[in-house]
């Protein structure tokens, strides 16, 4: 059993609660006996995974013991569950979307991009591209996509790559208040959704890729948040063409 928070290796994980250590080591977190099953179903590279007593028969093959201070130092949460694994990022090489993909430009908070996220992959949007937002592999992040991060291709982006997405064919649709509304927008076969950050919306520089604008009719409300815009537009898009 791990007694000391001191020792090397619970302090090398407990480093990949932020960015730079993250990028350094291509490692991240995933906390919660849940996530933590989804990850070795979905087949993602986990290199240690620790437990404290509570968890401790679940059947999480070649996982350390560790005490619950051990396990709090690991964990982002107020109340751990009794498990964090530490994962092997995917690659973030640049590729073009597979199929339908979504482009979050700007989108600072870590829980709604893990929202996007989780959204995403649950429609079948199979590349989600970042560009200047919260670490999809944040603790916060990782949690909020409640496994949708397994699934789904996610990767930060330059705007020269948003470029060459944009010539490569696929038709590039802004989420705008100004947009036309949903119900008469049929986007092409293949096509990706920008969501803009909360603050300021859609860039300048992202909004001239894009071939068109999509609003949601709301009522009484001013506006909706990014990850609930994503997934209404999302949905609607996408059964536009089914």
């Amino acid at each position: 059993m791990i007694t000391s928070t001191a020792n090397e290796k619970i302090k090398a994980a407990a480093s990949l609660k932020e960015k730079k250590f993250r990028d350094l080591t291509g490692l991240y977190l995933i906390e919660g006996e849940r996530l933590v099953r989804q990850a070795l179903q979905s087949g993602i590279p986990l290199k240690e995974i620790y437990v404290t007593d509570a968890v401790a028969n679940a059947d999480f093959l070649g996982a350390e013991l560790v005490t619950q201070a051990v396990l709090n130092k690991l964990a982002d949460t107020v109340t751990p569950q009794g498990v964090v694994a530490v994962a092997a990022r995917p690659s973030s090489e640049f590729v073009l979307p597979e199929g339908n993909g979504i482009i979050l430009d700007g989108v600072s908070a870590p829980d709604n991009v893990g929202a996007v996220i989780r959204t995403a992959a649950a429609l079948g949007y199979g590349d989600v591209y970042l560009r200047g937002c919260a670490d999809a592999y944040a603790p916060k992040a990782v949690r909020a996509s409640m496994g949708g991060i397994f699934y789904a291709r996610t990767r930060e982006v330059t705007y020269e790559q948003l470029c060459d997405i944009k010539k490569s064919g696929v038709e590039i649709i802004g989420a705008d208040m100004a947009g036309e509304p949903l119900r008469c927008r049929g986007p092409s076969e293949k096509f990706a959704v920008v969501i803009g950050g909360e603050a300021f919306g859609i860039s300048e520089d992202v909004r001239g890729l894009c071939s068109g604008f999509v609003s949601i009719p709301i009522a009484q409300i001013e506006s909706l948040n990014a990850a609930v815009s994503a997934g209404i537009i999302m949905y609607a898009l996408k059964n536009s063409n089914d």
